[in-house]
């Protein structure tokens, strides 16, 4: 397996998507692409600063922080950068810069990440799943957005008591998968059809089946447990004959959110957690505790090859500050491939590197 060590730790960078002879990355609300030296970045885009609260935290790192204001997610799709902010869903055009609001997530809501659909006939969606607190477990939707002159629309909806929120919708042959979250019957595992007629469940009811993300390597899946509850585990996801997750490559040291990938390795980051909510909001908010499941405070870098070959790559601890307050400690990755000799890291409420790309060769 390759050795991969830290040569950049570039503070203020957010790496959002790479492509094979640039990386797209966010300082701030702006946008820039450059080249994989990292050398002259080219100004694309500049989102606007919106109300007093979002001039506040241009200006303030810690209003940012604890509101949750920043650039957190982006895909291209259909020749154009879709960026995620909070609960809007901003386009710039690629072939010429024009940027414009393309959605606004209904009551708020917010996403964790894009998936692309590809349906019988070829054509390709876009797509998201509402994420939000929903203890009531209100109805909760996915929308998408077809290529071509298109607008978004709701896809499917489940109904109250299913589930609180979305993780992520993924794409597998004539397939879909939907991982929900997060307590009791909420932690589940969906599938339907690529137009989502036929939405039904597959397992549910067990913090195994709570997940933020599959991913593929040649005919290989892979899937990482997101529960603060009980110790997390890497599967090698086999669906032959339903959900089979009695197969772990290796326990992990956190919580899994996010993974990103490259022609031969999938990457994903452990994050550090605290408990299950009191329902004391001010307790909540200053909680330091860790949950049961979280086994260290170290944030963890992973890999893991088309073998099965796990291995730690990079970990650091987390800050001082609360989770709720000041956002649990994890690693986010860009989308696409990375290339076959960098990866790009994004460190969220690490200590000394928070808000840091990190770049590994």
């Amino acid at each position: 397996m390759k050795v991969w060590k830290l040569k950049e730790c570039i503070q203020g960078m957010c790496p959002l998507v790479v492509l094979p002879d640039k990386l797209i990355f966010s300082r701030g609300n702006r946008i820039y692409k450059v080249g994989h030296d990292l050398r002259d970045p080219l100004f694309l885009c500049h989102l606007p600063v919106r109300g007093l609260v979002g001039r506040l935290a241009n200006n303030f790192a810690f209003i940012n922080r604890v509101m949750r204001l920043s650039i957190n997610h982006a895909v291209i799709f259909d020749n154009a950068l879709f960026i995620t902010r909070r609960s809007e869903i901003w386009r710039c055009d690629l072939s010429n810069g024009n940027l414009s609001l393309d959605f606004k997530i209904p009551q708020n809501r917010r996403l964790i990440s894009f998936g692309l659909v590809t349906s019988a006939n070829g054509s390709k969606e876009l797509v998201f799943g509402e994420y939000f607190s929903n203890k009531k477990m209100q109805p909760v939707s996915i929308w998408g957005r077809k290529s071509g002159p298109s607008r978004w629309s709701q896809r499917a909806e489940f109904a109250t008591g299913e589930i609180e929120h979305i993780h992520c919708v993924y794409n597998i042959n004539d397939r879909v998968y939907v991982l929900a979250g997060d307590m009791d019957q909420a932690a589940s595992i969906w599938i339907s059809d690529t137009e989502f007629k036929d939405l039904r469940v597959l397992a549910r009811g067990n913090q195994s089946y709570r997940a933020c993300w599959i991913k593929k390597i040649d005919n290989r899946f892979f899937l990482a447990t997101d529960t603060q509850l009980q110790t997390n585990q890497l599967y090698d996801f086999k669906m032959e004959k339903g959900i089979d997750l009695t197969l772990s490559l290796a326990s992990l040291n956190g919580s899994s959110i996010y993974a990103g990938h490259s022609e031969r390795e999938i990457f994903f980051s452990t994050a550090v957690e605290g408990d299950k909510p009191t329902g004391n909001f001010i307790y909540d908010l200053l909680d330091r505790r860790l949950g049961p499941g979280i086994l260290s405070s170290k944030a963890s870098l992973m890999t893991v090859d088309k073998q099965g070959a796990v291995s730690e790559i990079y970990s650091i601890e987390k800050d001082k500050w609360p989770f709720m307050l000041g956002q649990i400690g994890t690693f986010t990755f860009p989308t696409g491939t990375m290339p076959h000799d960098t990866l790009y890291a994004y460190s969220i409420a690490l200590k000394g590197v928070h808000g840091c790309c990190l770049i590994f060769r």
